[in-house]
């Protein structure tokens, strides 16, 4: 039997349903990597949102009150990095505790 012989025919639709199952496959294909990178996208989010709302709580913003009660460690420098962070963040917002750090700055020095 030759090559020939063994050949036959498509039956007509044969190579459209072809075409067709290929355009199906590269379409789920093409939203399976579209799906996987907005998941992706959407779980990187979630986790900066959550980073950044954990540090901002951290960074919970000092009344005068509390400003006035640290005035004097923080010019003896002997607050921890968090607390002086938060007094410095004070500080800039409010000119009258910045006037008291000065005093207290000065009546140690002298």
């Amino acid at each position: 039997m030759t090559t020939d012989q063994k050949w036959q025919p498509c039956q007509p639709g044969t190579i459209q349903n072809i075409v067709q199952q290929q355009k199906q496959n590269e379409r789920r294909e093409t939203m399976t990597r579209r799906a996987v990178f907005s998941t992706f996208l959407f779980a990187c989010a979630g986790v900066t949102y959550s980073l950044l709302k954990h540090t901002a709580s951290q960074q919970t913003p000092l009344t005068c009150g509390q400003t006035m009660a640290l005035a004097r460690q923080y010019v003896l420098d002997k607050l921890n990095p968090q607390q002086v962070s938060q007094v410095d963040v004070h500080l800039a917002k409010c000119p009258k505790c910045k006037d008291l750090i000065a005093r207290v700055s000065e009546s140690i020095q002298a």
